[in-house]
């Protein structure tokens, strides 16, 4: 055991000699050899910087018209029937009137008047037997934060236009919406078109039988906090009735701005202009013998309409915190219709309203809660005279009077959930 013992410490002393002996004779070549089984020589790791966290915040853009995915999901939480028309549903076809954007809606009952772009328009049976002259009740139309329906609860249809709209809201019943809370039938609401979805420039012309003729030229801009549309539009047509025909011209202009990533306002201007003449009702019998015959009344008295109409509104909204926000609007509001019919009525109507709204969306006992207050002051003064209708000539002056309604609406709502 000892011998073999030395014999292996001597075999390691030889190795380790003549090892020595290789690396001093050729240096260079052990040198290069052990490049080789080295391999390259790696990179030595960075150092790493740690730099301090970054938050970025922002918050939403109060703004007084939700984006189509929110106006749905504010439809979905009514509880009631609701349902939103885009634009797009209804431009693809012919578009004169409210019954062509607002037709096969279920629990809406829109007809055309005389076949003209005058509209009768029920909700829910709600004012469909109200005859009136070309205007409507029991329904509160909205357009932008501006009230549509007069304080005297009318509104005309013939001042509408869909072709300005990118959507229109549709509520049944008083209880489905706060902008319903004081009509019977319910609301529509109108949103038009802002310089951020509509084209830079935009052409549509519509034409058919019977001197039918639709056109629409329109316009949107952004410039920084500023952006902008304008529309005009024009209407005529010949009519399938004798005495039947009829023509509107429109301007619809708004105007926004981003004081803040806090606060947007918005201007609006609207002017309308049209004449129709009125072909008026017949019997059955009249209707089967000569179907595009008007009501000899009609002939021998040129009955007919013409209306002027102005609006000039204003809509703020200022997001106070995260979780409320106050929206502000104003209107003033200026119609002359004249209607010769059984006799001569010419109306003026000078309509003043606004609307405050507080919005908070704020947890109550850990539970989902959103709070609303509103408060809509309407204002109208109306001068009405009528005459006698003297072969369609304003005779004697019948009677003259000046009239005066106000609503004060005031309500709340806060659903938990």
């Amino acid at each position: 055991m000892l011998t073999h013992h030395c014999g292996d410490r001597g075999l390691l002393f030889g190795s380790l000699v003549f090892l020595c002996v290789g690396v001093i004779t050729v240096p260079g070549g052990v040198a290069s050899e052990d490049k080789q089984l080295q391999g390259p020589q790696r990179p030595t790791a960075p150092s790493i910087t740690h730099l301090p966290e970054v938050r970025v915040t922002a918050k939403l853009r109060p703004m007084p018209l939700p984006e189509p995915d929110e106006a749905t999901r504010q439809l979905g939480k009514t509880p009631g029937a609701v349902n939103r028309v885009e634009a797009k549903q209804y431009r693809e076809a012919k578009t004169s009137n409210l019954r062509d954007a607002l037709d096969y809606q279920p629990g809406i009952w829109v007809q055309s008047r005389h076949g003209l772009i005058e509209t009768h328009i029920s909700i829910r049976g709600s004012g469909i037997q109200f005859p009136g002259a070309g205007d409507e009740r029991g329904i509160w139309v909205w357009q932008d934060g501006v009230s549509l329906t007069r304080a005297d609860g009318v509104f005309s249809p013939f001042l509408f236009d869909p072709l300005f709209k990118k959507e229109l809201l549709v509520w049944r019943g008083a209880s489905a919406s706060d902008d319903a809370a004081s009509a019977l039938g319910g609301a529509i609401v109108a949103r038009s078109y802002t310089g951020y979805d509509s084209p830079v420039l935009q052409a549509r012309t519509e034409a058919g039988s019977f001197g039918y003729v639709r056109a629409l030229l329109s316009s949107g801009w952004v410039d920084g906090p500023w952006d902008g549309y304008t529309a005009v539009s024009h209407f005529s047509e010949n009519g399938f009735r004798q005495h039947a025909s009829g023509n509107s011209e429109r301007v619809f202009s708004n105007l926004g701005w981003e004081a803040t990533p806090d606060i947007q306002t918005r201007w609006i201007y609207e002017w309308t202009q049209g004449f129709s003449l009125l072909p008026m009702t017949v019997t059955r019998q009249q209707a089967l013998e000569d179907p595009q015959a008007a009501a000899p009344f009609a002939l021998q008295n040129n009955t007919r309409r013409a209306y002027t109409f102005h609006l000039l509104g204003w809509d703020s909204s200022w997001l106070c915190s995260p979780d409320a926000r106050l929206d502000f609007s104003a209107y003033w509001m200026y119609s002359d219709i004249s209607s010769f019919v059984v006799i001569l009525f010419n109306e003026l109507a000078n309509d003043f309203g606004g609307r405050i709204q507080y919005t908070c969306n704020i947890p109550l006992w850990n539970r989902p809660n959103e709070c609303t207050l509103g408060f809509y002051p309407q204002f109208d003064l109306l001068r009405n005279n009528q005459f006698r209708n003297v072969a369609g000539l304003p005779g004697r002056l019948l009677s003259s009077r000046d009239a005066e309604a106000a609503n004060l609406i005031f309500w709340q709502r806060i659903p938990t959930g």
